[in-house]
């Protein structure tokens, strides 16, 4: 399981060790936008991303960080992708940002390099056999090419949840969350709203 950069490095370990991932969930993950024309067209906001140093990427996603941690309630307020689902409670918000904060900027800052080569991510993004589950926020910018995504994986399911980029952290899409980390132990597809092969 892995959120934002961390769905890239998730799909990554399922395409690189199938006999050993039972399933991978990339949680509104990063959009792999030069290894489909497909991701480039539907994600215009990553046209203006890949002319920027990543430092200055990083710089910004701490200022919008500082901004949630320190006033959580104002940051919703004027948050123009609705991140967070309402029901988040505010010392969630807390915890995720606070985790993130965890992560060297330098550290960061070679995850959007990743994200942003132009080479692509190193592997062939639809050559994933084990299950993945994405799931993605109804106002996440990602979200129309992840619904193109888990359509063009041989087995994947897809899940819209409340929110945004941060979307995973309602109560509801807690719970489902864990079912469906149960549900990939015990050899399941997850229950999805869409899904590419049930």
């Amino acid at each position: 399981m892995g959120n934002s950069n961390g769905g890239m490095f998730a799909v990554a370990l399922a395409h690189a060790m199938p006999d050993r991932v039972l399933g991978a969930i990339p949680l509104n993950p990063a959009t792999p936008v030069f290894d489909d024309p497909v991701a480039w067209e539907l994600t215009p906001i990553y046209h203006g991303l890949v002319e920027q140093d990543p430092a200055v990427i990083v710089a910004g996603m701490g200022a919008t960080m500082r901004q949630f941690t320190e006033d959580p309630d104002a940051a919703r307020a004027s948050d123009p992708f609705q991140q967070f689902p309402e029901d988040t409670e505010p010392e969630i918000v807390t915890i995720y940002f606070q985790a993130i904060e965890l992560t060297p900027p330098e550290v960061l800052e070679e995850e959007v390099r990743l994200i942003l080569d132009e080479a692509g991510w190193g592997f062939d993004i639809f050559d994933v056999q084990p299950r993945v589950e994405f799931f993605t926020g109804m106002t996440e910018v990602g979200t129309p090419y992840n619904k193109v995504w888990a359509e063009k994986l041989p087995n994947a399911g897809l899940h819209e949840t409340t929110g945004g980029h941060a979307g995973q952290t309602s109560p509801a899409t807690r719970k489902r969350l864990m079912q469906c980390v149960l549900a990939l132990t015990e050899g399941r597809a997850c229950e999805a709203s869409v899904s590419s092969s049930d």
